[in-house]
């Protein structure tokens, strides 16, 4: 697949304060932020089915292996369905198309170094629908409240 089947896609970093203006992902801003506390960042043992039930299929969770990469350990429907194959237990990278890894990581390891919230937005291909309006946000995770050791990535899809 070329770049122009893909179309543009842009990562960017977002700082955590003052949260985001991204509508889509308003109410999953507010769980994140409520979870967090007094912490940097909310664990992933914090969240509970209930909170995240209006968000249930459209998130995926990974884990960062403490040297370069992500792995999911959660991946959900939407996100089957986006990239055709059930991803968990993954790289991340296997997600995308072998030019656009590199990037992806480096995207993801200036997440962690610089405690920042990611967000992705651009038009991916579809199953029979051609190309799709693509938003992911990736907001860090911390089982010590500060070190990222997860990213929770929800995603709207238009």
């Amino acid at each position: 697949m070329t770049n122009d089947q893909w179309g543009m896609f842009d990562l960017v970093a977002l700082p955590l304060e003052p949260l985001p203006d991204l509508p889509d992902f308003a109410n999953l801003f507010n769980i994140w932020d409520n979870k967090r506390g007094n912490s940097l960042f909310p664990r992933w043992r914090d969240f509970s089915f209930d909170d995240l039930l209006p968000w249930i299929g459209k998130l995926a969770v990974s884990k960062f292996d403490g040297v370069d990469e992500l792995h999911f350990v959660l991946f959900g429907g939407t996100f089957v369905d986006l990239f055709s194959q059930e991803l968990t237990g993954k790289p991340l990278c296997a997600s995308l198309l072998p030019e656009q890894r590199e990037a992806s990581r480096k995207h993801f390891m200036d997440l962690i170094n610089s405690h920042s919230i990611g967000h992705g937005r651009g038009k991916v291909p579809f199953i029979n629908r051609g190309h799709i309006d693509f938003n992911v946000i990736d907001l860090p995770m911390a089982e010590n409240g500060r070190d990222v050791s997860h990213f929770l990535h929800g995603v709207a899809i238009k």
